[in-house]
Order: C-alpha cells, then sequence, then structure tokens
C-alpha cells in the first residue's frame, strides 16, 4: 500500500488548511491494466441525469464554469467550488452526435463520429475550456442514443482516437443499441495505443458477472454494478442494496471486485437532479419521481459513499442557490475522506431487517421503467477507514417511523467491521460520532453496546467508531 495525496486543484488561498489536509490517506493496491488512473474514486458531473438529451456546448461550459465558480460557503465564508473539494470530471452523456451517417447510423464512411456541430461547433473548444479551468471532460462513446445495430463496421481505433483528438480524458462505453464494438477490452486497447490515458467507464456491461467469477478481469476504472439511475429514493437504494452488494462480497484470491482502479459504481446520484424545468424534469415528475426530500437525498449520498462508490453529481452547478443547498451534503471533507479511504474493502452490508417490505424500484432519469422490490425495513452499512477506525451507516428504509429500537451494535460487530484489515490488537473502546453534525454518541465497550433506538422515514445515521 501507499499514501498519497487524491489529485485535485490546489485549494484557494483563503480556504483554510483544514480542507485540504485531511484528504491525505492511505489509498489501496496500484491500479494495473488499462492505466494508472482511479486510484480513489472518481467525483465530477454528468449531463445524462441533469438534462438527458437537452444539452449543448454552451452549457457544457457553463457546467464546468459553475463547478470551477468558487462561492463563501467554505469555513469561515472562506471562498471555495466544487471541483476544490474534488468534483472535476465532467461527462457529456450523449446530445451531440449525428444521425445521418452510413445506415443512419452516428458513424460515416471513414469510420469516424458524425458530430452536430449547430449544437457542438468544436469539442476541441470545449475540453479547452474545462481545462483552463482544472477540470477534465469526458466522453460518452458507443452510445445508447446511436443505432449501433446499422453499422456495418467496428469503430474501436477511429473513436478513440477522436476521443484524443477532441481533448477528452476519460470515456465511457454503452452498448450502442446492438452495435457491433462489445469487447470492452478492445476498447481499452484501442485506447491505449493512442498514447494517453484515458480513464474508462465500463456502462457496457451493467453488472458485469465475469468480475464476480475473476475479479482480475478489470479493464477499465470503475464499472456500472446497476440498471440506469432514477431520481427516486427506494430505486437508489436498490441500486445498491440488490446491485452492487455482490461486487462489494466478492474476493478471490485475495483480489476484490470493487477496488482501487476497479471501482463498482452505483451510477450518477440523482439528488437535485433531473435540473428543474427541463423536459426530463417534467417527465420524472409526472411519474412521481424527482421529489425527494433533502433527508432522503442526505441518505442516498451517504449510500454512495460508504461502498466508495465514485461520486457523480447530476444537479445544477451553475445555479448559486441549488449549490448552496447541497453543499452541506456533498463537500464535507471527512464524509469524502470515507469514500476515498481504503483500507481493504469497498464497504460491506453489516446488518440487516429480518423483516422486508415491498416497494417499488425506479430505473431511469426520467422513472420510466420499474419493478417491485422486497426491501429490508433497515439496513446497515460498514467500511474501515481506518487501522482502528469504521464508519457505519444505519438506514431506515420503511415508509414509516421506526420508533421501536432498531439494532444493536456490539463491540464484536465492529470488531467484525474492522476484519479487512484488522488492527492488533483489536481496540477494547470505540468512540462513536456523528459525521454529519460531528456529535460524539457514546462509547462501545464490552459491556456497553451502541443502540440505535430509532430512525424517522428515510433518514439515516452516518457514524464513525474509533479509539479515543
Amino acid at each position: 500500500f501507499f499514501c498519497e495525496l487524491p489529485v485535485m486543484p490546489v485549494c484557494p488561498r483563503l480556504l483554510l488548511l483544514a480542507l485540504c489536509l485531511p484528504l491525505a490517506l492511505c489509498w489501496g493496491p496500484t491500479p494495473g491494466f488499462p492505466n494508472q488512473l482511479g486510484a480513489t474514486p472518481l467525483r465530477g458531473w454528468r449531463s445524462w441525469q441533469a438534462f438527458t438529451m437537452q444539452v449543448n456546448q454552451q452549457l457544457m461550459e457553463d457546467v464546468c464554469t459553475g463547478l470551477a465558480k468558487r462561492r463563501p460557503l467554505g469555513p469561515g465564508g472562506a471562498m471555495v467550488s466544487l471541483a476544490d473539494m474534488g468534483y472535476r470530471d465532467v461527462g457529456l452523456d450523449a446530445g451531440y452526435e449525428r444521425h445521418n451517417g452510413v445506415n443512419g447510423s452516428c458513424h460515416g464512411a471513414d469510420h469516424h463520429m458524425l458530430i452536430d456541430t449547430t449544437l457542438f461547433p468544436s469539442l476541441a473548444a470545449m475540453t479547452a475550456h474545462a481545462h483552463k479551468l482544472n477540470l477534465t471532460m469526458s466522453w460518452y462513446l458507443n452510445s445508447d442514443a446511436c443505432p449501433g445495430d446499422k453499422e456495418p463496421f467496428t469503430t474501436y481505433t477511429e473513436d478513440s482516437q477522436d476521443a484524443v483528438k477532441y481533448g477528452f480524458d476519460g470515456v465511457k462505453f454503452d452498448s450502442e443499441r446492438g452495435g457491433p464494438d462489445h469487447n470492452i477490452t478492445l476498447w481499452a486497447k484501442a485506447l491505449n495505443a493512442t498514447g494517453k490515458q484515458m480513464m474508462i467507464e465500463n456502462c457496457l456491461d451493467k453488472h458485469p458477472p465475469y468480475l464476480l467469477n475473476d475479479p482480475n478481469d478489470c479493464p477499465f476504472n470503475f464499472y456500472r454494478a446497476t440498471p440506469d439511475g432514477a431520481p427516486d429514493f427506494l430505486g437508489s437504494l436498490a441500486h445498491v442494496f440488490y446491485y452492487t452488494v455482490p461486487f462489494l462480497n466478492t474476493k478471490i484470491g485475495g483480489l476484490q471486485a470493487s477496488r482501487p482502479g476497479c471501482f463498482a459504481y452505483a451510477d450518477m446520484l440523482s439528488i437535485g437532479a433531473p435540473v428543474y424545468g427541463t423536459q426530463a424534469w417534467s417527465a420524472a415528475r409526472a411519474k412521481g419521481c424527482a421529489q425527494m426530500t433533502l433527508e432522503e437525498e442526505r441518505t442516498v449520498f451517504a449510500n454512495w459513499v460508504i461502498i466508495s462508490s465514485p461520486l457523480i453529481l447530476a444537479f445544477d452547478p451553475r445555479n448559486d442557490t441549488v449549490v448552496a443547498r447541497y453543499w452541506p451534503i456533498v463537500a464535507q471533507p471527512h464524509i469524502l475522506d470515507i469514500n476515498a479511504a481504503w483500507f481493504g474493502e469497498a464497504g460491506r452490508v453489516l446488518q440487516a431487517s429480518a423483516t422486508n417490505t415491498s416497494g417499488v424500484c425506479m430505473i431511469g432519469a426520467t422513472c420510466e421503467a420499474q419493478s417491485t422490490v422486497d426491501y429490508p425495513l433497515w439496513v446497515v452499512y460498514s467500511k474501515q477507514v481506518g487501522p482502528a477506525a469504521v464508519a457505519v451507516l444505519v438506514i431506515n428504509v420503511a415508509v414509516a417511523d421506526l420508533t421501536k429500537p432498531l439494532t444493536t451494535l456490539t463491540l464484536a460487530d465492529l470488531h467484525r467491521a474492522l476484519s479487512a484489515q484488522p488492527p492488533a490488537p483489536l481496540p477494547a473502546a470505540l468512540v462513536a460520532t456523528e459525521l454529519w453534525t460531528n456529535k460524539t454518541l457514546g462509547t462501545v465497550t464490552a459491556q456497553q453496546p451502541w443502540v440505535v433506538h430509532g430512525l424517522a422515514k428515510h433518514a439515516s445515521l452516518f457514524v464513525r467508531f474509533a479509539p479515543a
């Protein structure tokens, strides 16, 4: 293992060192093929959950400006930006392509992508704008917006060359609706052949079953473990509990299926999404979605944090009021430290209610699909975040307040949560600190367990246990 600072912009002069120094954590093993990127979960923003297809170059450049804009939201009113907090990668998710190529596809006879220059006059100028702001940009290739079944040729080489030509720093690959380019390893090799290291998101193999059999088979930096995310509380929780947890549980030959350089990803965060007033927002609202409370959104964010998922925002970073609303949730350094820390595991389910409740799991940015799922009434996640420290997240999944004691965590339970890299000796006492408020909740010993006495509907408790 090795320690390093995550790749982030230099903190602004007025930002206190307290915002920078806690991010010097111990990361995990050095990533290997396809590149040396992704040692910590990516942070950034993507356009799909925010705007779906309603995008253009000016909007994307304005989003970059919004992420880099410093606002008086730091300690004591210090000027700080979302980019300063690590949200630096901006992803263009579809809406840029023309559909008048070979056989009505998105590629011309020369096998190169056809760009709608009425909406995106210069992708190179767009990425240059991001780079001037010390941001990176990612591109959605093999897009499901393109009719891939109409393409009579593969485009691994040409699309990879175009990604470099236009100045992108990462690529998200999807299935292109039956297209011929379905080998994620060939995509990784084609990108590497350009000579530029690119952050690779595998959205082509959603919930890739081969990783559950061979965690070493990971020619990408992070991968979608789930269907498309939805702006819905129960749908978001199902994406973690049912789709992502199997990858957290898989460890073969000492190698985890979710780890530095190969993180399981629960899709974009749906908090504050879709952007208010957009067609996507209207469509989602018509399905009963895009109506989460702030408490529900905080629970969803904490769930992504504790499983080491990449943290990809989709709210409107151009809007000062929106950024101020979500800043207390998405920009707390000690919370982000938990997401980035690596001490042998990405996270786990520590406990879950034996009693289930049925609920509707919404799927898609506009909640265009759904299924009925049995959920535990409550669930407890944990993640080792230090040599003798563990984060614990307790979630009330039920559709009502739970007033009776939910669960009890004993010292033995917390020792089990420290089993990824067990300290020697095991701590005889662990102090509980509530992470959102930094309030001390008590001390767990062999004689004194920690009891969760109740939780409001869809609320959560996010706690760090560590020696005094």
